[in-house]
């Protein structure tokens, strides 16, 4: 028998360099690319899952039941956005101090998980003193990546910034506006134009920018609409694919934000957020921007999840943007900016809520809910964010409420529609809260006649009410929150009666305001203007723009435009021969006309709230006189300038005359020779050949015979 080798025993040692792999490989493994294929696994690790949570309470490790009870409660708040990982909590300690650090780290099972816990928790208020700040843990390995050697940050060159409020340092107090219209094109298309104007003193307007930087580079500024911004210092302007916002003295781009065919632009009126609406059947409807970074805060449907055909509530700010919120089903909910967070966590419950109104004068929300299950309709007043309850009124036999807050926040007006017990008998009543005054006091104006308007003057103590029983001409009444004896009773001013009136407008300033009759109803009297001083209880003019369907005051009170206006989808209109604004003085007097076929919006650029303070106001109203002397002295240096301008071009155009009159007798002079030869050798100019007779004549006009 040949001898066999035995093969080497499991304690025997290999030299590695005798190891040779293909010796231990069959036939078919030889063959093989296994050893230019295979590669050694790479060591992965993913921390998407993974978070961090700060802001913690510090405790000492020599309070092991304290220790236990704050992870137990980290441990099930953090298991509310998801399941987390085996061994997934760590809350480590300092072991000098012996105490916990203050964060602690979490591990989801999936990143979603994560992602929902930093939407969810961060900025959740776990003590009096302490609010969870949820983060991911790749910003954590981020920072631990710094080097310890300080490197200086590379030198940028310094911008400098654009001048956003630049027309309000114009030497001339102009206000400006912006108009939409179309002029004919090419192949029966239109060619939409955008201008911006000055508003001259009984001028007509002066072209600021209509979009040349676009045009020339072949672009159509505006497709759409356009918006000013609630303080003017952005106009945006609507296109197909989305909203931009442009400003500064050359109306540059200031950002783009990409939502689709947008229906609805829609500012906070610190202007930091602004809201899109497309109106679209989708989750994304309706996005809240950040504009100064062109960031999405959040994104919400317009209908209803249970019925698609049904359309949500609006959303409103509050007056300093702070807060955004919605009506929901027996519920009100409040979102904080720029979080995006419901106020507390949780929707204000407002069983049967209809309407609501923020205060524009401070975080007050007011809202009123209908009768139901044998509870009377009820309006409430509630102060954001402690949600305490201000007042609430009782209402019986109630219809329908409208809220209307006045400019400063300082009263409401609820206008309420009710009906007898037997339900045949309409009826208004206005409840009129004195909201600034302790345990806000609540007095009623009853009314047994339609109302069809109602406007509070802007920063006064006034207001209007358009009313009658046989309309369209109805009366018109003013009253007084701070009248009679005690200076805080509601008084009657005065009335004017039997208009054709239906709309109101009170200038920006107050004292006076525009009545308007607008609508088919009127008939051959649609358009009529009635400018009427308040203050001095008399009418300025009655004027007429026919067709009328928009006016609106300048931020200053001086002037009012009215226009007939049509949809840009509209390609014909009933009022087109009509279309096109006007431009009166606060008295009513007409001092320039604009029409065009195709006439879309007319919009005054708003200004920012006065920094002055009553105190300064009421010095400036004392010396009135004194301002008045030195715009009185401006207006006479501007007529005087445009007098020159006139008598400049009356100059021009008579030495143009005569300078036409010279070249015609030159070029007849040149031609004299060929005329008389056209003529046969006769010269109509040569004085010889004409014949002098000199003839008498005498006509006996009329005889006077007298006696003596």
């Amino acid at each position: 028998m040949s001898e066999v080798s035995n093969p080497a025993s499991e304690n025997d040692e290999i030299p590695v360099e005798e190891f040779i792999l293909e010796e231990y490989m069959s036939e078919d493994d030889e063959n093989s690319d296994f050893l230019n294929e295979y590669e050694l696994p790479k060591f992965t690790v993913d921390y998407s899952s993974a978070v961090i949570v700060d802001n913690l309470p510090i405790v000492s490790a020599d309070k092991p039941e304290k220790l236990k009870k704050l992870e137990n409660i980290l441990k099930t708040t953090l298991s509310q956005c998801g399941k987390l990982d085996e061994n997934g909590f760590f809350m480590p300690l300092d072991k000098a101090k012996n105490e916990t650090l203050g964060f602690a780290f979490a591990n989801y099972t999936t990143v979603e998980a994560a992602k929902k816990a930093m939407d969810k928790i961060d900025g959740l208020q776990f003590t009096k003193f302490n609010k969870f700040s949820v983060f991911p843990f790749k910003s954590f390995e981020k920072i631990s990546n710094i080097s310890d050697h300080y490197e200086p940050p590379k030198e940028n060159k310094i911008q400098p910034k654009r001048d956003m409020n630049f027309w309000l340092t114009d030497p001339k107090h102009r206000d400006q506006f912006v108009i939409r219209f179309s002029m004919p094109g090419q192949y029966d298309s239109k060619t939409h134009e955008t201008m911006v104007y000055w508003c001259e003193n009984f001028s007509p307007p002066d072209l600021y920018y209509a979009g040349e930087r676009e045009k020339a580079d072949g672009k159509q500024w505006v497709e759409l609409y356009v918006n000013w911004s609630p303080q003017g210092t952005y106009l945006a302007s609507l296109h197909l694919r989305g909203t931009a916002l442009w400003g500064g003295p050359k109306f540059e781009k200031q950002g783009r934000f990409a939502h689709n065919n947008v229906k609805d632009v829609n500012f906070s009126p610190c202007e930091k957020y602004m809201l899109t609406c497309n109106n679209d059947n989708t989750d994304k409807a309706i996005i809240i921007w950040e504009v100064c970074s062109l960031t999405i805060l959040r994104t919400f449907s317009a209908f209803s999840s249970t019925d698609e055909s049904v359309p949500l509530p609006p959303f409103k700010w509050s007056f300093d943007g702070k807060y955004i919120a919605r009506k929901g089903e027996k519920v009100l909910y409040i979102y904080e900016l720029p979080s995006m967070n419901l106020l507390d966590k949780k929707s204000l419950k407002a069983d049967g809520i209809e309407d609501f109104e923020w205060s524009p004068g401070g975080s007050i929300l007011a809202y009123w809910a209908p009768e139901q299950n044998n509870n009377p309709a009820r309006v409430s007043l509630i102060e954001i964010p402690s949600r305490k309850g201000l007042r609430q009124k009782n209402l019986f036999n109630v219809r329908e409420c409208r809220l209307n807050w006045q400019s400063d926040g300082t009263y409401l007006s609820v206008k309420v529609l009710r009906h007898t017990k037997t339900k045949k008998t309409m009826y208004n009543n206005f409840e009129l809260f004195r909201v600034n005054e302790p345990e806000i006091p609540v007095e009623m104006l009853e009314l047994r006649e339609s109302v069809v308007a109602f406007a509070w003057e802007p920063s006064g103590d006034r207001f209007a009410i358009v009313h009658g029983t046989e309309l369209p001409k109805s009366n018109v009444t003013f009253y007084n929150m701070k009248g009679g004896a005690s200076g805080m009773e509601l008084t009657k001013i005065t009335q004017i009666k039997n208009k054709l009136i239906n709309r109101l407008y009170w200038s920006p300033q107050g004292q006076f305001i525009v009545m308007a009759g607008m609508g088919d109803t009127f008939g051959a009297n649609n358009g009529y203007l009635n400018f009427f001083d308040v203050d001095n209880n008399r009418g300025l003019r009655e004027r007429e723009h026919y067709r009328m369907n928009y006016i609106a005051w300048d931020p200053s009170g001086r002037y009012v435009t009215t226009a007939v206006l049509q949809s840009v989808h509209t390609s014909h209109w009933k009022a087109q021969m009509d279309n096109g604004y006007r431009i009166w003085s606060f008295q009513g007097e007409d001092f320039y006309n604009f029409t065009k076929d195709w006439f879309y919006q007319i919009l005054w650029r708003p200004r920012p709230a006065s920094l002055l303070s009553s105190a300064d106001k009421k010095k400036i109203i004392k010396n009135l006189r004194k301002y008045e002397k030195k715009f009185e002295r401006d207006d006479e240096i501007i007529e005087r300038k445009k007098a020159m301008a006139q008598m400049k071009d009356k100059i021009q155009m008579k030495i143009k005359f005569r300078e036409m009159i010279d070249k015609k007798k030159r070029e007849k002079k040149l031609r004299h020779s060929e005329l008389v030869q056209l003529r046969g050798g006769y010269d109509s100019e040569d004085e010889t050949q004409y014949t002098a007779e000199i003839r008498t004549r005498e006509v006996v006009l009329s005889v006077k015979n007298e006696l003596a």
